[in-house]
């Protein structure tokens, strides 16, 4: 993976270098990003605690001049850039996670518990997702409850292009985010 950077300097003589960064699995991508880490990366090697990690450093490290890449300065100035994946707040969007110990939720429909999470299947869509505004879910395992994958990319074709009114997909709210404008 370092190959590219290998050696290197910038213009003032400083070797470049991956700045690393930690947080959530989940990720969110641009497909040119995308394209860059499988074309030009070699990610055949992975480290331990890489689900945390690799991405995050990735997607942060300046010097790796990677197209629709984020930076490393708003890490450096803890720069407070709401989550596109993963919902940490009643405030933040958009990921649904139900955790059975708190007894506020809504209930875990499957009734399959793993890792302290809810696993949604079919059951759970209707009752927990329907009128959710969120894009994501954690966790719909398609081992578990392949239909529910299915019928959740379906909601989520409905929202995009054919409903109108509260449940259609608000496309400006995630194309206003700085993760989005980072993209374009």
């Amino acid at each position: 993976m370092l190959k590219k950077l290998n050696n290197q300097v910038d213009a003032s003589g400083r070797l470049l270098s991956l700045k690393l960064s930690k947080g959530y699995i989940t990720t969110s991508l641009a497909r040119p990003f995308v394209d860059f880490i499988t074309q030009k990366l070699n990610l055949n090697k992975m480290i331990y605690a890489s689900d945390e990690m690799v991405f995050q450093t990735l997607t942060a490290s300046d010097d790796l001049n990677a197209p629709n890449a984020f930076t490393h300065k708003c890490i450096e100035r803890k720069v407070n850039i709401p989550y596109l994946t993963r919902e940490i707040s009643l405030l933040s969007l958009p990921l649904f996670t139900y955790w059975p110990e708190d007894e506020t939720s809504l209930k875990c429909h499957s009734g399959y518990i793993r890792n302290a999470l809810c696993v949604f299947g079919m059951e759970d869509l209707s009752n927990n997702f329907r009128n959710n505004t969120q894009i994501f879910a954690n966790k719909i395992l398609s081992s578990f409850d392949f239909g529910a994958v299915l019928c959740w990319h379906e909601e989520m074709r409905i929202r995009t292009f054919i409903e109108k009114g509260l449940n259609r997909l608000n496309n400006s709210l995630y194309q206003n985010w700085p993760q989005a404008n980072s993209f374009s």
